[in-house]
């Protein structure tokens, strides 16, 4: 379950839907299941990042639990003290790296991919 540490905007028209319009155009459900959603203002498609919310998890995993149970079996206090600033620095990133994707659609229009300054596909070219 995405956990928005971050106003949702549409990264196409920068418009911030109100709660409101979210339950209007049924955007919780979609972005749930990582599905393209439109922006009620300019009617593009865009969609969630799934890396954001596993970086916000793991931090929350290591600073809230693996942390405070090094603590408590007398693990060394240097170690816990590290994996909670790892912990605190992956929430920090992944609340930087969420926000809505622009998603351009090919040809016919039925497909949406995902934009190539956006895509994790980093291929190099051999010559």
């Amino acid at each position: 379950m995405p956990l928005h540490l971050q106003p949702l905007r549409c990264p196409h028209c920068q418009y911030q839907p109100s709660k409101a319009e979210q339950a209007e155009e049924q955007w919780r459900k979609p972005l749930l299941a990582r599905e393209a959603v439109s922006c009620p203002k300019c009617q593009q498609l865009s969609r969630l990042p799934e890396q954001a919310e596993k970086l916000i998890s793991v931090g929350l995993l290591a600073s809230l639990i693996v942390a405070p149970l090094l603590v408590y079996w007398d693990m060394e206090k240097w170690l816990a003290l590290l994996i909670f600033a790892f912990g605190a620095v992956s929430i920090v990133m992944g609340a930087a790296k969420q926000q809505l994707q622009a998603i351009e659609t090919e040809g016919n229009g039925d497909e949406p991919t995902q934009s190539p300054e956006h895509s994790n596909n980093h291929s190099s070219k051999e010559p």
